[in-house]
Parts: C-alpha cells; structure tokens; sequence
C-alpha cells in the first residue's frame, strides 16, 4: 500500500534543513515587519489628539459652522471679521486666532483630546457686534467640527459710585480706569466724567458712567483699579479695585 504524504509533507520533502529554517526566519521577520506597520498606524490614528473645524458664516452661503440669532444677517458680514477663543474646560487660553475673515475655514491641528470652550466674536469697525460659545469635544484620530450660534451684543454695561465713597464727588469730577479679565481683555479710560444719577437696590445714592461701546465676555470676572481726581485741581481722592462678572445682559461695577 503506497502512503500519499499530505501536500505539505510532500512540498518540503525534498528541502534539506537549512532551507526550512531560512524560510521560517524569512517568515517571523515579514511577519513582525507587518506587525509593526500596523501598529505605527493605529498609533498615528489614535495618538490621542485630533483636529477642530470651524467654518465662518458666509454672505453667499448658508452652510457654516457659525449660526445666528436674533437681527444677525448676511449683509452684516460686508465689514466683519471673526477673532476665535479656544479654551480648556477651565477656560484657560488654548489658542487664540484674530481677524478671521468672513467664509473662511478655521481648522486647529493637533488638539489633546477631551472637551473644549469655543467663543467667537463679530468685529465689525474696531467693535465686538455679535457674539456666540459653545463647548466643543475632541476625539483624537478625528476630524471634529464645531457649531456655534451667535446673537448680537446689546448688553447694559456701567460702573456706579456710591456716594458713600465719593462724598462730595461732582458730576465735573474725573475718572481713570483700567479693566481687565482672565481672558485677555483689557480696556482704559481717562479723564471721563459720571454722566448721571441713580440709586442703587439698596436705595444708596450714587453717581453712574455707562460702558456702552465696550464688550464684556460672559462668564468671566473683571477687575477694574479706578482714581477719581477732584475736577480743576487733579487731588486724587479716591483709589480702589472692584470686580464683577459679566453676564449676557452686561456688567455693573459698583465703587464703593
């Protein structure tokens, strides 16, 4: 009775030793060269950062990451340029981009991985317009992207002097300020006078000075060092810093 060997038996019959252990070598070595390649590319593909896209809205197109609320409409992105916050979840500055043109697309590369704060600002002649935040997550290997609704910024921003403080303070009487927050605003103003009076909650007679033209970020806490100088002589005769957070309806400094 002749015995077929199995195919395999039969296909290395006739090799001697050494071949077969060349071959095996050969092998392991291909195998662990494609080991390795897969790895690297899982690596590359999940190393734990990631990309964010955000799309600026467009005057000749609806399809962008940015959508409005409120009077916000595509005739008013003729002059308007887009300044973009990106921050941690403790609102901690990641990056930041400025003058970010209308339709353009803004792609951030090599994002860790994990949740972010998105904030955008319309800058349109110098002033913040129209502003909008969401919060965004990152998953690393990813392309991520982004929406966010703004609403234009009509916000009732002013500081009050108590008048316990400024005892006789007069409306002729002048003001230097300087105001700034975690997230990089800072703003001054000189030799400004109150512009009228008011009373506050607690019935406190006091003098106010409206903050209409600036942006006030809400959210964030500002802290403004404030002089008041007698009008027509320049004594100092208040010095003090007060804080206070702003909100979506604006910010109230209280002195005193």
């Amino acid at each position: 009775m002749k015995i077929t060997p199995p195919l395999s038996c039969k296909m290395y019959s006739g090799f001697n030793g050494n071949v077969i252990l060349q071959l095996l070598a050969f092998t392991a070595i291909v195998f662990s060269f494609l080991i390795c390649c897969l790895l690297s590319s899982c690596s590359a593909n999940d190393d734990g950062s990631g990309s964010l896209t955000i799309a600026m809205p467009a005057a000749s197109s609806s399809s962008r990451s940015i959508a409005s609320s409120g009077p916000f409409q595509r005739e008013d992105l003729a002059y308007m340029t887009f300044s973009v916050y990106l921050r941690d979840e403790d609102n901690n500055e990641v990056e930041k981009y400025t003058g970010v043109a209308q339709g353009s697309t803004l792609t951030i590369d090599q994002l860790r991985a994990g949740t972010y704060n998105i904030a955008i600002r319309g800058i349109d002649d110098g002033e913040v317009r129209f502003y909008g935040a969401t919060e965004a997550l990152v998953k690393g290997g990813t392309e991520n992207t982004a929406r966010i609704v703004m609403e234009a910024v009509e916000a009732d921003n002013k500081i009050l002097f108590r008048r316990s403080v400024e005892g006789s303070m007069s409306p002729d009487d002048r003001v230097d300020a300087r105001i700034t927050a975690k997230n990089g605003d800072t703003y001054f103003f000189s030799d400004e006078s109150p512009a009228s009076m008011d009373f506050l909650p607690d019935g406190a007679y006091c003098y106010e000075y409206p903050l209409s033209s600036d942006f006030f970020e809400p959210g964030f806490t500002y802290t403004m060092e404030v002089t008041i100088y007698r009008y027509g002589v320049g004594t100092v005769f208040y010095t003090g810093t007060v804080s206070a957070k702003a909100s979506k309806s604006g910010v109230t400094f209280i002195v005193g």
